[in-house]
């Protein structure tokens, strides 16, 4: 992490002198900022980073809202969504990881809404879903109907206690790194997500 002015100060010039490439050779974990600035200014690496960075969670939240949808159908929903972002990135304020997020997912929503009131005007269903894994990477049927309804009700959470689960259980994000995202001490980010937890399996059970 970056802190103070002299921080931010470095992180300016890294912006104005640093290839993307480099950046990221460099900083494996990367930094948001960083590929924002530099996919305002235009940069292909830096958009192809963001879209695999964030790929899993964009994912799981069309395949909460969008049920039955294929593997195909996500993939061109969420390349509508990255089309969108990238027009309109060049207006987004950065402040912090999880305020990215959040415009990332509200992007995914309103392209679910569209899509689905665009179905529904045509009269055309979701083809089913044929390539679910459970978490432990199972093909089963069995399997991929419990992951497919675990993600269906991980919809019907608040944004933030389902984005905290997408960062731990599917992008296997460290505390340090959920703790940054949430502005927020590890063990409120801990706390939080047993909250969450809870929350989901109560929604389970119903």
């Amino acid at each position: 992490m970056l802190h103070g002015k002299r921080g931010k100060a470095a992180l300016v010039y890294a912006f104005a002198v640093v290839d993307t490439t480099d950046f990221l050779r460099a900083n494996p974990i990367g930094h948001t900022q960083f590929l924002i600035e530099k996919a305002k200014g235009g940069s292909e690496t830096a958009w192809r980073e963001i879209h695999r960075r964030y790929r899993t969670m964009l994912a799981l939240n069309v395949r909460g809202r969008m049920h039955g949808v294929s593997s195909a159908d996500v993939e061109e929903l969420l390349q509508r969504v990255l089309a969108k972002s990238w027009q309109h990135i060049a207006k987004f304020d950065y402040k912090g990881e999880g305020s990215f997020r959040r415009w990332l997912a509200t992007l995914v929503v309103n392209e679910c809404r569209n899509e689905i009131t665009s179905r529904e005007r045509h009269g055309t269903e979701a083809r089913e879903l044929t390539e679910v894994e459970d978490v432990a990477g199972s093909h089963s049927e069995e399997a991929s109907a419990e992951r497919r309804a675990l993600i269906e009700k991980m919809a019907e959470l608040s944004d933030y206690d389902r984005d905290l689960l997408i960062m731990r259980d599917f992008e296997k994000m460290s505390w340090d790194a959920i703790a940054e995202a949430l502005r927020c001490s590890i063990e409120k980010a801990k706390r939080d997500y047993e909250t969450a937890l809870q929350r989901l399996s109560r929604k389970m059970k119903s």
